[in-house]
């Protein structure tokens, strides 16, 4: 996030300055590298979520099954307790 707003700020100096206005080839460089980087940083993502399922336990059906499990090995819990008295 901090390299697009560097990358804003840049543009802005490029437009005022003529000093800036000649790093621009270097401007276009740092620039498809940060677009690269989000790129690959999104297909990442989306593999994570669509694939292996981060982070979809607690919005799918998936929670209501995991809560039941944890609500049935409390009360499983809760039995062996009153056994062991």
């Amino acid at each position: 996030m901090y390299a697009f707003l560097v990358l804003a700020a840049w543009r802005v100096l490029q437009e005022l300055s003529r000093l800036v206005g000649r790093t621009r080839p270097l401007y276009l460089a740092v620039a498809l590298m940060g677009m690269v980087a989000l790129l690959y940083q999104g297909k990442t993502g989306g593999e994570l979520v669509y694939n292996h399922g981060v982070g979809m336990a607690r919005a799918t059906g998936n929670a209501k099954h995991l809560a039941q499990q944890a609500a049935h090995e409390r009360t499983a819990g809760l039995f062996i307790e009153r056994q062991s008295d």
